[in-house]
């Protein structure tokens, strides 16, 4: 019947939205690893002690375990020169959390460097400033 036929069709709309949806996640987080990566590449090469800074939670046996600091960026380290950076990653249009804005507060508060990098181009620019 035509009235079976179309909800045939809306059940496959509906499956291909997900399947977007889940794509454009799984895009999402691939993007910002890839930033993330070459961010650590570029800072390193410019002499800055650079690592990844992990944030999360872990199931173990019958509990819940988080590790690192709620807020901290995804780039953590120091300059060339000893001052303490940080480096929130952001892609799409990906905002900071209220943690995050509350760590780059703090940074900035103790004369610390905080930079939201949404390209590398960014991060470029602002070594070129740093650096002028």
């Amino acid at each position: 019947s035509p009235s079976h036929d179309n909800k045939k069709q809306k059940r496959s709309s509906n499956a291909n939205t997900a399947t977007t949806k889940k794509n454009v996640g799984m895009d999402r987080t691939k993007n910002h690893e890839k930033l993330l990566k070459e961010c650590l590449l570029l800072l390193s090469s410019e002499g800055f002690l650079v690592w990844k800074n992990n944030v999360g939670v872990v199931k173990t046996e019958n509990r819940y375990q988080t590790y690192g600091l709620k807020g901290s960026p995804d780039i953590l380290g120091c300059t060339p020169y000893g001052k303490f950076c940080g480096f929130e990653i952001k892609t799409g249009k990906a905002i900071q959390n209220k943690h995050q804005r509350a760590f780059e507060k703090a940074v900035k508060r103790n004369n610390g460097i905080y930079i939201v990098v949404r390209s590398l181009e960014d991060l470029k620019k602002w070594l070129v400033n740093l650096n002028a």
